[in-house]
């Protein structure tokens, strides 16, 4: 299973990215621009042996971990710090997967006011 995104505007300021993983070193990219809180909900009945993490990527093309790493091998509630929201480019990856893997990561950000 490919890597998939889904991305809805549920109000003004509020943004919520759902994204599917399913295989070893699936990802997908989306963006937090002018965010100042993101929350994470990860879920799966199956990692796969995996792990999933959040990454960043100054320049929009090469990601690395976050300062403030934000990974997981099971179930969890997670955020990115507050210090790490400076960037645009993020990703969620899943690596060292052995098996299949069902992962649902929901991203709930707020933006900045304009």
């Amino acid at each position: 299973m490919a890597a998939t995104i889904q991305t809805n505007r549920l109000q003004k300021g509020l943004i919520k990215h759902v994204i599917t993983l399913g295989a070893n070193n699936d990802a997908q990219a989306f963006q937090l621009p002018r965010v100042y809180s993101a929350g994470l909900d990860i879920r799966s009945s199956d990692f796969g042996g995996g792990t999933v993490a959040i990454q960043a990527a100054p320049n929009g093309t090469d990601y690395l971990a976050l300062p403030t790493a934000v990974s997981t091998t099971s179930t969890a509630i997670k955020s990115i710090a507050v210090a790490d929201l400076g960037f645009v480019n993020y990703r969620a990856i899943i690596t060292g997967a052995t098996a299949p893997a069902t992962v649902t990561i929901t991203i709930h950000a707020t933006e900045l006011p304009v």
